[in-house]
């Protein structure tokens, strides 16, 4: 994944997150997706910065 700041391609990963996504419900059903966000880190020295995939 190329960092929004400088391109430069990255596959450190600095944490994970999950994040939760409800809809009204189907069949008197509740409807949830999770998701698994990574967020990365820049492998450049002066860039160091984080971000989203």
């Amino acid at each position: 994944m190329p960092c929004p700041g400088c391109a430069a391609v990255t596959g450190l990963v600095h944490q994970f997150r999950q994040r939760i996504l409800a809809d009204v419900p189907v069949d008197a059903r509740p409807v949830v997706a999770r998701v698994r966000v990574r967020r990365l880190v820049c492998p450049t020295r002066r860039c160091r910065r984080t971000f989203r995939e």
